[in-house]
């Protein structure tokens, strides 16, 4: 039996007990090795915004897992193999589908509409997805991130916070391009991108 455990910060964590191989690999393991946004107790995780964790040991009873003791049990009862079965996963993914010429053509568009006006970063998301049509929503995700970080180190756009907000501070711009909320599109949260 397998224990997992899923970590986006502090505030983010989920555990899923007594998990079959089956079921740990169709619902963790693949997307995870694929780099996939995928769903686990009724919440999308971006394997690249995450740590995972996974222990293999025995099946954990009920009494076990209350009153939030569930992941010391598996913890103190458990061995950590997460480093080999991902390996093992990673190495049956079929390779990156996204092509390295890809984050030049995302650079190129996210440049060409910053200069008619300020992007969400939910828009550069999406462009990700027309730069790289084959890629999967995890890669996709990457490739904005790196694409967005290339054009802030050579000071060629800004980061802000609303379409006519003020620029974010170099301190904050790698914490919020990890943040979820960042690339949503409630106009509350999300964060622009802008011609410097």
């Amino acid at each position: 039996m397998y224990h997992v455990e899923i970590r986006e910060s502090v505030f983010h964590v989920t555990h899923a007990y007594n998990v079959d191989a089956a079921r740990l690999h169709a619902t963790v393991l693949n997307p995870w090795a694929r780099g996939e946004i995928f769903e686990l107790a009724g919440r999308e995780w971006i394997p690249q915004r995450s740590k995972l964790t996974i222990l293999e040991g025995d099946e954990l009873p009920l009494h076990m897992l209350s009153m939030n003791r569930g992941w010391n049990n598996a913890r103190r009862k458990g061995k950590d193999v997460t480093a080999e079965l991902l390996q093992d996963a990673k190495s049956k993914v079929v390779a990156p589908t996204i092509d390295p010429f890809s984050q030049g053509v995302l650079v190129g568009d996210i440049l060409a509409r910053t200069a008619s006006g300020p992007l969400s970063l939910a828009a550069v998301w999406d462009r990700a997805e027309a730069a790289a049509p084959k890629g999967s929503s995890g890669e996709w995700l990457t490739l904005a991130q790196t694409s967005l970080s290339q054009l802030l180190s050579e000071d060629r756009v800004v980061l802000c916070r609303g379409a006519d907000g003020d620029a974010i501070t170099e301190e904050e711009v790698e914490s919020l391009l990890r943040a979820r909320d960042a690339w949503s599109t409630d106009p509350a949260t999300a964060l622009f991108v802008r011609a410097a």
